[in-house]
């Protein structure tokens, strides 16, 4: 016996009285330290067993409910290395103090036989399941205990409010009468393999309810075992999953009219359903490919990306919609698009997964012979490019020659020219006699049309090699018309041609944009006016076609009356060294190249130009040019 430091050692009447008790006597503190130790105690536990884990837990266990001011009394197996194990039976109350405040905790443990042990447990499983089917009677499952032997010896409310049975009708083995005859044989397979093994049981399988009628239950049977692993009885659940069933049986039915296989899998993305198309697309039964199987068909390149991606759409519940190859039966791949969403129930949680799995194989085999037909194109177009970009820098290099050349030579020749012309003009004004006179004036008119030739030759140069630019400065349109007419009035008046003109009011009094240019264009066009009409008069005119802020567009037109154009005549003009009519160069003189470089200018200013005409009626050349109304810079 030992007393610690501190406590108040018990009289010997106290002491007489618990030495005398065979049962082993324990008290402890509140902090589960042991305080006293019975002469019992030394003589059954032998102290060293209160080291046993097993014990240490039990003592431990019973001295927190006393603590709480609770009874407590449990059944201990202690296993020792050389012997059979000892059963101990602890009880605990507790510890108080004068003032009646819990000190701690005495605990008696007294050694039984297994029988009374057992018989204590078996006590104590009964409670238990007397709260345990308290419990399955407000469930909305189907609920039932058994002995160890399988035999049921109790259901729960549920079973007989379907079943319609009584207890004498189902106790024992009598839950066969509920069950269907063409599965019952591999329901009791299963059903004794579970017990011989002592395994949980799980199965699908139809239970008749009481109006006769077939539904379909998932059961799940576990095992309940004692302290020493011993089994000691079964429980039992069926749940009713008909109508799930016939989802399934409708999803079935609906997949066999589709043109892809449709899949299920789990929740946790286990494949346990595959339609019956999964046969024709791969060869491999239905069957065969449950569960993960189907991954051992994927492609070698393939597995790890589809894998991964339908891990992380099981986990995120994102969309599952990725193209694979499959091996078919017959050993060769085959494109599939594969596309999965997941499904909710009631409560919202994610139940299963719903897909499909479609050809593409062909639809793949044209994309890449697409593709191919696409890069080869694309190769031809590159070359061709390549060509252009090489021809087009060959043509450039050629016309910035030409250019050149025409350049140089037309100033080499005008220089020259220019001298003859003023010569020319001298003598002709001088009596040389009227034969000589005739042939200065020959030489004159000549040498004009020669240097107005040249002119036109190197505009045209200018215009191919992009070398024109155009100047921005404000002018007055009013003024440049009446200067055009002014210029054509001596050519018109030795042809007696009355010449008119007018100008839009609207249009403002200054624009902005290439005041020489414009003139030329006007110019080019009045003067061909002249020189095509015998007769009646020439008008250049000018009208504000619209305006919006600071821009303004223009509409010229120069009209005569001379012997008009066919629409063929027409369709031959603005083109370069075209003539109307092969006649023309002999009796009219000109190149070809006025209208030509009219059209280019104009294009070049922004605008658009073109010709009404009919025979006989004469002709309106016309032309539009946007201008701005201010030097301020556009944006």
């Amino acid at each position: 016996m030992s007393n610690p430091e501190g406590l108040s050692p018990p009289t010997d009447i106290l002491e007489s009285v618990l030495s005398s008790i065979y049962d082993a006597v324990v008290a402890v503190d509140l902090k589960g330290q042991l305080i006293y130790t019975s002469q019992g105690a030394q003589r059954i536990l032998k102290l060293d067993d209160l080291t046993t884990d097993v014990m240490n837990e039990a003592i431990r266990r019973l001295a927190f409910a006393a603590f709480r001011g609770e009874a407590a009394e449990e059944c201990a197996l202690v296993a020792e290395p050389k012997s059979e194990p000892r059963h101990y039976f602890l009880t605990a109350r507790p510890l108080r103090d004068q003032n009646g405040s819990i000190t701690g905790a005495v605990q008696v443990i007294r050694e039984v036989t297994k029988q009374v042990a057992s018989d204590f447990q078996e006590k104590t499983n009964d409670l238990d399941i007397g709260l345990f089917r308290q419990m399955f009677d407000m469930m909305p499952q189907l609920g039932w205990t058994a002995h160890a032997d399988g035999s049921i010896d109790w259901y729960n409310r549920r079973w007989y409010e379907y079943t319609g049975k009584t207890i004498e009708e189902l106790r024992g083995w009598g839950w066969q009468s509920v069950h269907d005859p063409k599965m019952l044989p591999l329901v009791l397979d299963r059903w004794n393999a579970s017990i011989a093994s002592g395994t949980p049981f799980e199965m699908k399988f139809p239970l008749r309810g009481k109006d006769d009628k077939f539904r379909w239950f998932l059961t799940r049977i576990s095992p309940m075992r004692d302290e020493t692993g011993r089994l000691i009885r079964w429980v039992g659940v069926n749940t009713d999953i008909q109508d799930e069933i016939d989802r399934q049986n409708q999803l079935k039915l609906l997949s066999e009219a589709l043109p892809s296989a449709v899949w299920t899998t789990s929740s946790d993305g286990y494949c346990n359903y595959l339609s019956s198309l999964w046969k024709e697309l791969t060869g491999f039964e239905p069957s065969e490919c449950l569960g993960t199987k189907w991954l051992e068909l994927l492609h070698p390149d393939d597995q790890e990306r589809v894998w991964s991606t339908w891990q992380t759409c099981v986990q995120t519940g994102a969309k599952f919609d990725t193209e694979y190859r499959l091996r078919g039966k017959d050993g060769t791949y085959k494109w599939f698009l594969a596309l999965g969403v997941p499904i909710n129930n009631e409560a919202g949680e994610r139940s299963q997964w719903l897909g499909s799995l479609t050809d593409i194989n062909d639809k793949k085999a044209r994309n890449q012979e697409m593709e191919l037909m696409v890069n080869e194109r694309t190769a031809q177009l590159r070359l061709a490019r390549d060509e252009a970009i090489e021809a087009k820098a060959t043509t450039e290099q050629a016309l910035e020659a030409k250019s050149r050349f025409i350049s140089t030579i037309s100033h080499e020749v005008r220089t020259p020219m220019t001298g003859i012309i003023g010569l020319a003009e001298v003598l002709s004004m001088q009596d040389l006699g009227h034969e000589n006179n005739t042939c200065m004036q020959a030489i004159f008119t000549s040498s004009k049309r020669l240097l107005q030739l040249l002119n036109n030759v190197l505009d045209v140069a200018k215009l191919e090699s992009g070398k024109v630019k155009l100047e921005r400065r404000k002018f007055p349109v009013h003024a440049v018309l009446g200067d055009v007419r002014q210029l054509i009035r001596p050519e018109a008046a030795r042809k007696d041609i009355e010449i008119r003109g007018e100008c839009d009011s609207n249009i403002s009094e200054f624009v902005v944009g290439d005041e020489f240019r414009l003139r030329q264009i006007l110019l080019n066009l009045a003067f061909n006016a002249v020189k095509f009409t015998a007769a009646g008069h020439v008008c250049v005119s000018a009208n504000l076609k619209s305006q919006a802020e600071n821009k303004a567009l223009i509409r010229f037109s120069v009209s005569d009356t001379g012997p008009g154009l066919t629409p063929e005549q027409a369709g031959r003009l603005f083109q370069r060294f075209e003539q109307i009519d092969a006649s023309i160069a002999r009796t009219s003189g000109g190149s070809g190249l006025g209208l030509a470089i009219c059209k280019d200018l104009v294009v070049l200013m922004g605008g658009d130009i073109g010709v009404l005409s009919e025979p006989g009626k004469g002709s309106t050349f016309w032309f539009e040019i946007p201008f701005a109304l201010s030097e301020v810079d556009e944006p």
